[in-house]
């Protein structure tokens, strides 16, 4: 029998104590950390040495990695020092049962969910091959500088730039490093030739995320125990025509609210699992780090969810050591994030002084919060920006819907926000927790609207991705809860809520028809159609695409020239009269380059109608992306 020591008790010994592998790992982690700090080369001799290499992002890398794996060393060591705080086991167990809200075949309900989810896949299918936009472009760092097209987007690079490299605040690491393994992947198996991309892979991330927050919504909202709301919410957000654009194109958004979901059911199984088992709460925490490393808002959103899960608990929680002990599991679980995200978050917070600046396309269009309110209801906005107006993409809105359809547009928007206010007192009266849930990812999306606004020029964007799920959830208890409104009459409490519900479908009917009909940029229907006619023709054929946009086409059309002067666009002119060549001008964005005032004689050129001609025009989703093509006319004596 082994001798015992009888002055240490065994919960008292590192080396004994349960969860001692869990102690025994951080410690070797530690170590090896205590040894790369000590040999890898200083952040001062980086400076001072002159052998070191002098690439300035190398130097970013190097400084930011050092200063990042520090931080990851003193956050271990503190939790080395606290190890009893967290480590050891829930003193007392107790088990807590709950009634379920509701009762229903979980068969059934599943199988509902799903047949949602697979309609939800139909209504996205056709925007996830067309044509990139420019908004994506530029997200893949776009630049027509580059030899290749698969060149000119930034998911070809190495993994390093990937992961490190940081230029503006619309870098986004993890969908980077996503579409490098979707497309990979694709490239792959597809056994793709390095010149080409697909615009499938690259969305495939965000198609997925979409149709897993349909799934996530029914998940949540049983697991709280409003089926009802569950089924009505999973359908309202399958037909959400904000959601399927924006959930489907590069960006984000669409991984965003899949993320958002993800952690509030974390947070969910965290607090409801008496027990203190680490699973829920490690998967909140990693979460809580993919999210910070999406967006540059992400760091407050996730000090949010976190402030939030202490409350949760400080309100579930009388008893002081269980209070002390779920706390100190939060503290814990944030800390090893932090300690996996620290070398990355320091090595891009060295660059943010170096951030270039961001574009100010689309700023203009994305409207304002009331127009980000109605997104969020309806996926619409509440009215018709002045430069949409001429534009032959015929998009929805409140103020066009009102018009044609007073009392419903009326109907529909007074019973959405007695819908939200019904919701909101409904959860709070039987699951406050949930309510506090809810209310906290609604705080955080007023508050970024506020950092939105001083980091980037697209701040209206990130409200909808933040407050869509909340918003929605809400309503459609409320709309669940009109079933109670003629008692013992169920038939009737029906016909009411279908008559809610498809009045709230009615109002953004056209906005999701376009969505299924429209690609979201016409480029490729615009290559297709030139190349026809470029077959078609027997004599010498140039394209050429003028200003803002040029680039994007440039992607489809590897030998269009762009030009973005208006001597330029003359030249051109002169050089066929020598040549006899016939000359194509595609002209897109014609809002945004008509502000520029350099532009201004090419396009009265373009419209005049004596040296050009409009033979044709192409649409998409997004209003901005509409392009004309004009062709050069034969000269007149």
């Amino acid at each position: 029998m082994p001798k015992r020591n009888i002055f240490v008790r065994q919960e008292n010994s590192f080396w004994r104590a349960e969860g001692k592998w869990a102690r025994f790992s951080l410690l070797i982690i530690f170590l090896v950390l205590l040894g790369f700090l000590g040999t890898a080369v200083k952040p001062w001799e980086i400076i001072q040495n002159s052998s070191i290499p002098d690439e300035h992002s190398n130097n970013h890398f190097s400084v930011g990695l050092w200063y990042g794996f520090l931080g990851s060393f003193i956050i271990l060591l503190m939790l080395l020092i606290t190890w009893k705080k967290w480590s050891l086991p829930k003193p007392k167990v107790k088990k807590v049962g709950e009634k379920r809200a509701e009762k229903s075949r979980p068969s059934t309900y599943w199988i509902l969910i799903l047949l949602i989810v697979i309609f939800g896949g139909f209504l996205r299918w056709e925007l996830i091959s067309g044509s990139l936009s420019w908004e994506e472009y530029k997200t893949l760092g776009g630049s027509s500088e580059r030899s290749t097209p698969i060149e000119s987007l930034s998911f070809s690079e190495n993994w390093t730039k990937i992961l490190l490299d940081y230029p503006s605040s619309d870098k986004s690491h993890l969908l980077s490093a996503m579409l490098k393994v979707s497309h990979s992947t694709w490239s792959f198996f597809a056994n793709a030739e390095k010149v080409k991309f697909s615009e499938f892979a690259l969305r495939l991330p965000n198609f997925c995320a979409s149709l897993f927050s349909i799934l996530l919504v029914g998940i949540l909202l049983k697991n709280w125990g409003f089926r009802g709301a569950g089924i009505l919410c999973s359908v309202l957000l399958a037909m959400h025509p904000w959601h399927i654009e924006r959930g489907i194109i590069v960006g984000p958004d669409g991984i965003l609210i899949f993320l958002i979901l993800i952690n509030i059911l974390s947070i969910t199984y965290a607090i409801n699992d008496q027990t203190g088992k680490w699973l829920s709460w490690i998967t909140f925490s990693i979460v809580q780090f993919l999210i910070s490393y999406l967006i540059p808002q992400g760091i407050f959103i996730a000090i949010g969810f976190m402030i939030c899960a202490i409350v949760l608990v400080i309100h579930k929680e009388a008893n002081y050591s269980n209070r002390s002990f779920f706390i100190n599991r939060i503290f814990a679980s944030h800390a090893l994030g932090l300690a996996a995200l620290s070398p990355l978050l320091f090595t891009n917070i060295i660059q943010i002084s170096e951030w270039e600046k961001i574009p100010t396309y689309g700023h203009e269009y994305l409207g304002n919060t009331i127009d980000s309110i109605s997104k969020t209801l309806w996926g619409i906005p509440f009215s018709t920006p002045q430069e949409m107006i001429n534009l032959s993409t015929n998009t929805d809105s409140v103020g066009i819907s009102f018009i044609n359809n007073p009392i419903i547009t009326s109907i529909v928007i007074l019973t959405s926000i007695a819908a939200i206010v019904t919701g909101f007192i409904q959860t709070w009266l039987h699951k406050e927790g949930v309510a506090k849930i809810l209310v906290t990812i609604t705080m955080l999306g007023t508050l970024s609207i506020l950092l939105s606004s001083i980091i980037s020029q697209h701040p209206q964007h990130r409200f909808v991705s933040l407050m869509i799920i909340p918003i929605l959830i809400f309503m459609c208890i409320g709309l669940i809860h009109s079933l109670t409104l003629f008692k013992n009459r169920y038939l009737l409490s029906s016909l009411v809520l279908l008559l809610l519900v498809g009045l709230q479908l009615t109002i953004n009917s056209k906005q999701r028809k376009l969505t299924f009909n429209l690609p979201y940029s016409p480029q490729k229907e615009i290559n297709k159609h030139v190349q026809q006619r470029k077959i078609n023709l027997d004599k010498p054929f140039e394209i050429v695409s003028y200003g803002f946009g040029g680039d994007l086409m440039k992607l489809y059309s590897p030998d269009l020239k762009v030009i973005r002067t208006s001597d330029k666009l003359k030249e051109i002119i002169n050089k066929s009269k020598n040549q006899n060549q016939e000359v194509l001008v595609i002209f897109g964005y014609r809002y945004l380059n008509s502000k520029n005032p350099e532009n201004k004689d090419a396009i009265a050129l373009l419209d005049s109608g004596t040296r050009f001609h409009m033979s044709r025009k192409f649409i998409g989703l997004d209003p901005m992306s509409e392009h004309e093509i004009f062709r050069l006319l034969p000269e007149t004596n």
